[in-house]
């Protein structure tokens, strides 16, 4: 029997039978009562007293704490289940709180086999955030069939696709209010070192290779798809050029005019 404070060496001390210890401050009644058992049907559980002798009264809070009241290990509150680490009142059903609060999952293999992952369900629907052994972090659709998202290590992201080589690369549509891209620009057609090719001199291209000059063929945009900093880039010297093509044309055409005029005037 343990007496009202007896203190034991630290030899182990065992109790036997099927019998739960049970500690209560509040009262004597059934469910007054906290409760630990170590038994198979139980297996470790403690069980908590309720506010009131009711089995529908909220249990008490469930503390781990050290003594003076002043390091919140851990707290279960009784109404919510919600579990704090470091506060008392947590927020949701895990609240963390700490200077520099942080949440670590780790797979403990080094080898290509090991990956950490934390899996969120709502309804029927699983969503899979995972890291790759050395490799990669993931969104999928928690079957892992798919990969929705991916960073790699070197800082490269894909979605809709598992191996970036480039900063962003997306299989798909993308829909943005604004690109804005940084590259060069085309002002140097209006340079007085420019060759301005003759439109004969285009023509002959267009009927040789079937695409402008200094404009990649379709082939290749096919194959290994086109910059859009490149093709604004392109774009605006094939405008430039044509504006100084028409320029000449306005400037034969007057000519030509102020020729006409004189014509009649003789």
């Amino acid at each position: 029997m343990l007496t009202t404070g007896a203190v034991f060496s630290q030899d182990s001390v065992i109790l036997s039978g099927d019998k739960p210890i049970i500690f209560t401050s509040i009262g004597n009644s059934l469910y007054d009562q906290s409760a630990i058992y170590n038994n198979t049907a139980n297996g470790f559980l403690i069980d908590l007293a309720k506010i009131s002798n009711n089995v529908d009264s909220d249990p008490i809070d469930f503390k781990i704490n050290a003594r003076g009241g002043t390091h919140d290990f851990l707290t279960i509150v009784g109404n919510s289940g919600n579990v704090g680490i470091g506060t008392t009142s947590p927020q949701a059903d895990l609240d963390i709180l700490s200077n520099d609060a942080s949440l670590f999952v780790r797979d403990p293999r080094d080898s290509t086999e090991a990956d950490a992952t934390l899996r969120l369900q709502a309804g029927g629907q699983v969503q899979r955030l995972k890291f790759l052994w050395n490799d990669r972090f993931t969104i999928d659709s928690g079957s892992g069939s798919a990969e929705q998202f991916t960073i790699k290590r070197n800082g490269n992201v894909g979605i809709g696709i598992t191996s970036p080589n480039n900063k962003l690369e997306v299989k798909g549509t993308i829909r943005a209010e604004e690109i804005i891209v940084e590259t060069g620009w085309s002002d140097f057609v209006f340079e007085d070192s420019y060759r301005l090719r003759p439109l004969h001199e285009i023509e002959n291209h267009i009927e040789e290779h079937g695409h402008l000059p200094d404009v990649p063929p379709a082939s290749v945009v096919e194959s290994q798809g086109l910059s859009i900093g490149e093709a604004q880039k392109i774009m605006m010297q094939k405008i430039e050029e044509l504006t100084l093509y028409v320029i000449e044309l306005k400037k034969e055409n007057e000519a030509q005019q102020r020729e006409i005029e004189r014509l009649k005037s003789n």
